[in-house]
């Protein structure tokens, strides 16, 4: 159905350059319109201080350097990846705290059931098994962590989840790198960015996309990482732990630029104007192509 829609639409629109490539297979008529935001919503001015004594009363957010990662479960491979880039910084940094955040609210799997004649039923069943609730997988998998150390929070409305952002000084958007992950937005950077965190990521996908558009006097190294190795993620983690001043009016300049570049107010009249030129366009052809049957009585 999917396919169909896309060969058949008039024009497409959508948020990334790999996402763009696939879509352009199917239509000639694409067009990349960045994910935006209207920086003006109640989740895109929580107060970091009330958030922090709210959510996690007995850190320190004075003295305590809180790396955060935020996102829902289809991430399971990244959160894996992730673990030995935690652990290392963990055991080197006594006075950094780890936040996993988004954990599934409820843990479902489809069962197929077949009717007589062989047609397939489907069926949603929530999981009873304590033992494969992604929350728990996630919590033994960090096992290694002091839990006093590491908070793994449940996920939020969407109206709320930026709240999350509030709680970390270092904010990671690590992916694999696989088909899947190189169709991701980078939302992730530009939403912890906008909440002054040190933002570190892949650069791959949709964060390529962006960090390949940062003008070149913004970029420095340990922020766009283009592997997967931990062992280069956790010496930039350490780069900006130990320089922490310098990393934080770094991010600060490149915050300005994400809030300008992906503020949707700013952008809006951009993209109206392209939609009436499409709907101008698409209204000439059908003209054209109702002309061609139409006949005209000279008298």
């Amino acid at each position: 159905m999917s396919i169909q829609s896309l060969k058949h639409s008039d024009c497409i629109t959508t948020t990334t350059e790999k996402l763009s490539q696939t879509f352009g297979r199917f239509n000639k008529n694409v067009h990349i319109f960045r994910n935006m935001f209207d920086w003006e919503l109640p989740q895109w001015n929580f107060d970091k201080k009330k958030v922090r004594k709210e959510m996690i009363p007995e850190w320190n957010s004075d003295k305590d350097i809180v790396v955060g990662w935020a996102g829902l479960t289809s991430h399971f491979e990244d959160i894996k990846r992730m673990h030995g880039i935690f652990k290392h910084i963990h055991d080197k940094y006594p006075n950094t705290k780890f936040v996993l955040a988004g954990m599934a609210l409820k843990d479902t799997q489809i069962e197929i059931q077949y009717d007589e004649k062989g047609r397939p039923n489907f069926k949603e069943k929530e999981i009873q098994d304590e033992n494969i609730l992604y929350r728990n997988r996630v919590k033994n998998l960090y096992s290694d962590l002091d839990s006093n150390r590491l908070k793994i929070f449940d996920a939020l409305p969407l109206e709320e989840y930026a709240k999350f952002y509030a709680l970390f000084d270092i904010s990671l958007a690590y992916v694999e790198h696989n088909a899947f992950a190189s169709c991701k937005s980078e939302i992730k950077v530009i939403e912890s960015l906008h909440y002054d965190c040190i933002s570190v990521f892949s650069d791959f996908g949709g964060y390529h996309d962006f960090w390949k558009e940062v003008p070149q006097k913004l970029k420095r190294n340990n922020v766009g990482i283009s592997v997967t190795s931990p062992k280069v993620w956790s010496n930039a983690l350490e780069y900006w732990i130990e320089h922490y001043d310098e990393a934080k009016k770094y991010f600060s300049e490149l915050r300005k630029y994400s809030d300008e570049t992906y503020d949707i107010n700013k952008h809006i009249e951009e993209r109206l104007s392209f939609y009436m030129e499409e709907i101008e366009h698409f209204d000439e052809e059908q003209t054209n192509e109702i002309a061609k049957y139409t006949y005209y009585n000279a008298a």
